[in-house]
């Protein structure tokens, strides 16, 4: 304590300053006077001012702050816990509102990020009084925690441009939840923004375009119109054109071409399109965005479960096959609604594909026509031909393979240089893998770090074989196979000779296990193997770290002797192990 008082004020003030949290920052200075002092004439410590409008005297706590941050930028919060039916709390503490309002407003040109989640009658009160120059924000963040009737949906965000101002470099980002919001000419600061409607909002597509065509400089933009019902189509026919967005997404749209067929994407780079309906119409909007934005180089294009509508025929779309050069990622996970998009793409330089329930036909053109692909990923391939001799497809840039549902389309592929395989199987698939694992192994001879095998009806001879021509794993993962702990005996057997070096052990270069639900693997066996490979006397300079979930029961001797290897069990399962089963 007396080294804690004879510290100067600089030194407490880096103190001060590697703790963010405003709370911790009132403890600490309960050291000494000397402390408290040091934090109260900083005004570091000022500039951010968290208001709860449901506490008393929010504005008073609001012009003591600002009176004691000298100049500083500010970062202001003001929410409260109002809910449903808590209109007549807000009611009753309006004049207070208003004069925080206008206590916030005197500070406007020191905003730098401002964040509003509060009550819609609240909201509307603040907003409307806070009018004028706020020149210096970064970040506005608007959200009606809860709506009362007669509130106003249309939030005109009452911020403006001096005529004389020139654009800046400076990013604005804005997020508003729960509002149509309206803006003036404020949005020419804008570089992202974020709107989230919400079961009470009805936009409707004027109102949409409207606010886009305030916001000529975005960058990137969400729209979220979950709850909301047809946006209908604009009254006003002439195009509106994002010069500059680059990213763009949207979610929840029944009639998504209601804006795409409005608006143009000249630079547009990636789209990210969630739960919308895809009617012949929205895909035929779609492609005429895709036809035109040639710097388009990440797809997304997400919908319910698979599993939902899986009974539903997709709507005709009769478009030409679409080239896009420039789409190297594309993630396509949806029902069977999104597949006609999916036929008509043709994604010559593709690098990263993830895919869900798509056609084997669709999946095999797609590896067929890219030799840069490195990242695949396929959920549930759907209508695959039971070849008995499949030609594989050489994929000369995969590096990672990630397939759940039938691992067996293993065989079509040739992967020389393949680092990462997680084959994921399904009881309703074929079940073929051994044969095709140890097929891909001696077609390819994968120099593998990561394996993971679930779900899969291997023996241990077979598993052995492949880790045996595997010796660059690091990371290995096997969860419910038919493994026994033969296979851990064999990872644990040292070299065969004092003259051998670890390395002509099986996996040298393991680090990292994890061995789940394999009935078959035992406590014992897993003891036997962290032994081996994680005694003092080890000749390998590698400590096996990695995670176990047993199937079958553990005693707490055993259980005790495994936690002195390692942090091998999760936090429940360390305590019902430690107490014993």
């Amino acid at each position: 304590m007396d080294m804690a008082r004879r510290l100067s004020a600089d030194i407490i003030h880096n103190i001060y300053r590697q703790c963010s949290d405003t709370e911790a920052l009132i403890k600490i200075s309960h050291v000494c006077q000397m402390w408290r002092r040091t934090l109260h004439n900083s005004t570091e410590f000022w500039m951010t001012i968290d208001l709860n409008s449901r506490k008393r005297d929010p504005d008073l706590k609001a012009a003591y702050w600002l009176a004691r941050s000298g100049d500083r930028l500010l970062t202001i919060q003001v929410h409260s816990g109002w809910g449903a039916g808590d209109i007549q709390q807000v009611l009753a503490v309006e004049a207070c509102i208003v004069r925080l309002a206008i206590t916030l407003r005197n500070c406007m040109s020191r905003w730098e990020s401002v964040n509003i989640r509060t009550h819609s009658r609240a909201i509307d009160l603040i907003i409307s009084i806070c009018s004028g120059y706020a020149l210096s924000l970064k970040s506005l963040i608007v959200q009606a925690t809860e709506r009362s009737l007669g509130t106003e949906e249309r939030l005109l965000i009452p911020l403006y441009l001096p005529i004389e101002h020139q654009a800046s470099n400076i990013a604005l980002c804005v997020s508003i939840h729960g509002y149509i919001p309206r803006f003036t000419t404020f949005g020419l600061l804008f570089t992202d923004l974020a709107v989230q409607y919400d079961f009470v909002t009805t936009p409707k597509a004027d109102d949409i375009l409207r606010m886009l065509q305030s916001c000529p400089n975005l960058g990137r933009c969400h729209l979220n119109a979950i709850g909301s019902d047809h946006i209908g189509a604009p009254s006003l026919l002439t195009e509106t054109v994002m010069h500059r967005l680059t990213h763009f997404s949207m979610s929840w749209s029944e009639d998504a071409e209601n804006i795409f067929n409005f608006i143009q994407f000249p630079a547009l780079q990636s789209i990210i399109l969630q739960q919308v309906d895809w009617t012949t119409a929205a895909m035929g909007s779609l492609w005429r965005v895709l036809r035109a934005s040639r710097f388009v180089s990440y797809i997304v294009i997400t919908d319910e479960d698979p599993a939902y509508e899986s009974n539903t025929t997709p709507a005709p779309f009769h478009e030409d096959m679409l080239t896009l050069e420039a789409v190297t990622s594309l993630e396509v996970c949806g029902n069977p609604l999104t597949r006609p998009i999916l036929q008509r793409l043709s994604l010559p330089h593709v690098q990263k594909l993830d895919l869900t329930e798509a056609p084997f036909d669709v999946v095999h053109r797609y590896i067929s026509t890219s030799t840069d692909l490195r990242d695949l990923s396929l959920h549930g391939v759907i209508d695959i031909p039971m070849d008995p001799s499949p030609i594989p497809v050489s994929l000369p840039a995969l590096a990672s393979l990630y397939i759940t549902g039938f691992p067996g389309i293993i065989d079509y592929m040739h992967t020389p240089h393949l680092r990462s395989l997680v084959l994921i199987h399904e009881p309703t698939g074929p079940a073929r893998l051994p044969a095709s694992l140890r097929a891909l192994i001696e077609r390819s001879s994968p120099a593998l770090t990561t394996l993971g095998l679930h779900g899969i009806d291997i023996t241990d001879e077979d598993i052995i074989w492949c880790l045996e021509r595997l010796p660059q794993v690091e990371n290995l993962d096997l969860s419910s196979c038919s493994i026994s702990d033969a296979v851990l005996r064999a990872l644990a057997a040292p070299p065969s000779s004092q003259l051998e070096t670890a390395s002509y052990r099986l996996l040298p270069r393991l680090e990292r296990i994890e061995l789940s639900n394999n009935t078959h693997v035992t406590p014992q066996g897993v003891i036997e193997f962290l032994a081996a490979r994680n005694s003092g006397l080890a000749l390998s300079a590698l400590r096996i770290t990695g995670k176990l979930d047993f199937a079958g029961r553990v005693s707490r001797e055993e259980a005790q002797i495994i936690m002195a290897y390692g942090d091998f069990f999760s936090s429940l399962n360390m305590i019902v192990y430690s107490m014993g089963q």
